[in-house]
């Protein structure tokens, strides 16, 4: 993301009242798509709606209710749906807020929970940051995100098809069961910056150049951002755990989840000391190549140092130098300055200088 982005966001709502509702994040032309999950043990229904929804629709039906908003950028969409739920203005403005840091906030009826869900596009290799807010309330779970594009895909399989737990379970177990999915791509995203800094240090072992120092800043702000993200949501999930929304069962795999992102808080603190570890070594491939360098070149003088003495010799303006009317001795001279060259490079090679 650019800093000229985050400003602009930042910016639409200066001077508005607190709880105003305003969507900061990039306009999109995307549909919106309502998918809503409602089921028990024995059977479940899916439903899609779009725009147009009557909010009827999207009161609980059974025992566990998953309605899956995404495109929050209709404004009026949202405002309805958190009248339907008594949902108050604060919670939407943060909501609402693309760029809001991961947090917790716990209501009388319900928990609202917000983080990133961070993925890597395949084609382009580019870290992908989409915000998804969770409202957590007796019987419901709503979920709002910004695109289409999840990595839910699994767990609504997991429903439809009933396997596993997540039918016999409620509300919260759901609600963990994202949560989980998210913490989890989280480790799938470092790989891909660990296989980058390895990339980068192959290539500054064998072939460094001006660029690679570039790639190394570019991916030391990455990294950052990324941890900024991430960190807050060991934070959270402490707080979720300390909930009375979430029995002693679900606090079992809340710990599980802790532990997770504690693993992913070390990894970054690991890679953040590699990319660091790139710099000295960028700088001492650098200075190695410079090196070797002024050594090719110190050779190259030493060897033209008595060449330089014979001509320099030779080039003198006595009159008495009886060598320079020797028929055979301007070859003499160039068959001696030969064979210094070339015993100079037998020395040199021997000696491991060249």
């Amino acid at each position: 993301m650019r800093v000229e982005e985050v400003k602009v966001k930042k910016n639409r709502k200066l001077g508005e009242a607190p709880g105003t509702l305003v969507y900061t994040g990039n306009r999109k032309d995307e549909k919106i798509k309502i998918t809503y999950y409602a089921y028990d043990e024995k059977d479940v229904e899916k439903k899609e709606y779009d725009i147009g929804v009557n909010m009827a629709c999207l009161k609980p039906q059974k025992d566990v209710n998953w309605i899956d908003i995404s495109g929050i950028h209709n404004v009026k969409l949202v405002e309805k749906i958190g009248s339907l739920y008594n949902i108050d203005n604060l919670i939407l403005e943060d909501l609402l807020n693309s760029d809001q840091r991961p947090k917790v906030d716990e209501r009388v009826d319900f928990i609202f929970a917000v983080l990133k869900m961070i993925t890597v596009n395949k084609k382009t290799e580019e870290i992908i940051y989409e915000q998804v807010s969770f409202i957590l309330g007796k019987n419901y779970l709503l979920t709002f995100q910004e695109t289409p594009d999840d990595i839910f895909q699994k767990i609504r399989e997991r429903i439809e098809q009933g396997v596993g737990k997540i039918r016999l379970r409620k509300e919260n177990y759901l609600a963990y069961s994202l949560l989980d999915a998210i913490v989890d791509n989280y480790l799938i995203v470092l790989e891909e910056f660990e296989n980058e800094i390895d990339r980068l240090e192959d290539k500054i072992l064998n072939n460094v150049d001006s660029k690679d120092m570039e790639k190394i800043i570019a991916l030391k702000k990455k990294l950052s951002v990324f941890k900024k993200n991430v960190n807050p949501v060991r934070e959270m999930t402490i707080k979720l755990g300390t909930n009375e929304v979430f029995d002693s069962g679900i606090r079992n795999y809340l710990k599980d989840l802790y532990d997770h992102i504690v693993v992913v808080s070390e990894t970054i603190e690991n890679l953040h000391s590699r990319v660091s570890g790139l710099i000295e070594l960028y700088n001492s491939s650098i200075g190695n190549a410079m090196n070797e360098i002024m050594k090719v070149l110190t050779t190259i003088s030493t060897i033209f140092i008595p060449l330089s003495f014979i001509t320099g010799m030779y080039g003198m303006n006595f009159a008495n130098m009886p060598e320079l009317n020797w028929k055979y001795g301007y070859y003499v001279t160039l068959i001696l300055m030969v064979l210094i060259v070339v015993g100079m490079i037998i020395y040199f090679k021997r000696k491991k200088w060249w």
